[in-house]
């Protein structure tokens, strides 16, 4: 499962508190947890991928960023990033993932059943193609 990951703190007037604070919850035992997020440089045209897999343990045994040129829009940016996440699980071996993602709509999309039609469709299939191959929670 590709499940939305969105932290809102609590709002606050005076300082920060410790309840505020984002906290990383491991996944079990022989998964690994992919964060993904990409950005938009838009006078450039470009977009940033982030990409960070972790251990039971909290261990970070692979991460990547890329700069990718001529994507102009935020969805085709998450999508891009969330299957260069996938590809880089798949490179590295990894079998049991579980994927967080800050964009509702591209998760929404991923574990949907129906086929998508919109621009981004086509990276959608290919991320349900490339999740496919792994045991996804």
């Amino acid at each position: 499962m590709i499940k939305l990951h969105l932290f809102k703190p609590a709002p606050s007037t005076s300082r920060e508190t410790i309840k505020s604070v984002p906290r990383w919850s491991p996944p079990p035992e022989g998964t690994v947890h992919i964060n993904v997020d990409a950005a938009l440089f838009s006078p450039s045209r470009r977009m940033g991928i982030g990409i960070v897999i972790r251990n039971h343990r909290g261990e970070s045994p692979v991460a990547c960023s890329e700069l990718i040129q001529e994507v102009t829009t935020p969805e085709i940016a998450e999508a891009l990033a969330l299957r260069r996440a996938l590809a880089l699980a798949r490179d590295e071996g990894f079998d049991k993932l579980v994927i967080a993602s800050d964009c509702l709509s591209v998760v929404q999309r991923v574990n949907s059943s129906e086929d998508d039609r919109s621009m981004v469709g086509v990276v959608i299939q290919d991320i349900k193609a490339l999740a496919s191959l792994f045991g996804v929670f």
